[in-house]
């Protein structure tokens, strides 16, 4: 792969695999990432989805559906994605 994309593989590597699994012993979440989250309709029409006023869209996301109640959670989950 080029250069961005094996960076981009590192990351993924390091800050999913290692802080996020981390963060999950203590029932903590940080942000769900926009390449790699999933989220059921109901919770997104509670929450009124995305906001458009932001750069951290993921992040506004994740925090507004854990203030509505909901939990994050989605352990075995497997994601794929493409970089340039």
């Amino acid at each position: 792969g080029s250069l961005v994309t094996d960076l981009q593989a590192l990351e993924y590597v390091v800050g999913i695999n290692t802080f996020r699994r981390a963060f999950d012993l203590f029932g903590a979440v940080t942000v769900v990432p926009g390449s790699l989250g999933a989220f059921r309709r109901d919770v997104l029409e509670a929450v009124q989805g995305y906001s458009a006023d932001t750069v951290t869209e993921d992040f506004d996301l994740t925090i507004a559906i854990l203030k509505a109640g909901f939990s994050i959670h989605a352990s075995e989950g497997t994601v794929y994605t493409e970089a340039p």
